[in-house]
């Protein structure tokens, strides 16, 4: 069996929102705070019954997300608003310095579509449809995601400008 750039990433088109309903997500929305370092506004959510150990965000993307990789854990992904493209690829560590030699085809991602990024690989989101509606996703993830100390190591970008 053959494994494509979107069986790795395991996109699909099943309406997930993570088990969120939309009114907590919405209500979640008016509290967004900003992310400098990751380009985004998010808020929690509260903790994933499905996965001990992580929270639920929303999160508002304007423009793109920072690209970014996690060396730890499975990050889960869906879109519950709006469309976009993900630009993601396999990183490796060499001397302490992250580079990404060979990113994937990007991927179109909108609204009811849900991914898992897995640890090692950098993803950056790019908001295609900010003239008309912000792109909004929800996503659990442990605290050290959120965490330039931790687990969340800021790399160039993927998504051209």
């Amino acid at each position: 069996m053959t494994v494509t750039g979107k069986d790795k990433l395991q996109l699909q088109s099943d309406h997930s929102s993570l088990g969120v309903a939309r009114a907590a997500w919405t209500a979640a929305l008016k509290k967004v705070e900003a992310d400098p370092i990751a380009n985004i506004r998010h808020a929690v959510i509260g903790k994933d019954p499905k996965n001990e150990g992580n929270n639920l965000h929303v999160a508002e993307i304007p423009d793109r997300v920072a690209n970014h990789v996690h060396m730890h854990g499975i990050e889960e992904y869906a879109v519950v608003q709006g469309e976009g493209t993900l630009y993601w690829g396999e990183v490796k560590e060499l001397e302490q310095a992250f580079i990404v030699p060979y990113p994937e085809e990007p991927a179109f991602v909108k609204e009811g579509d849900s991914f898992n990024i897995p640890a090692g690989y950098a993803h950056q989101l790019k908001n295609e449809g900010r003239l008309h509606e912000p792109l909004v996703i929800i996503f659990s993830c442990p605290d050290s995601h959120l965490d330039n100390t931790q687990d969340r190591f800021m790399l160039p970008p993927l998504a051209p400008q």
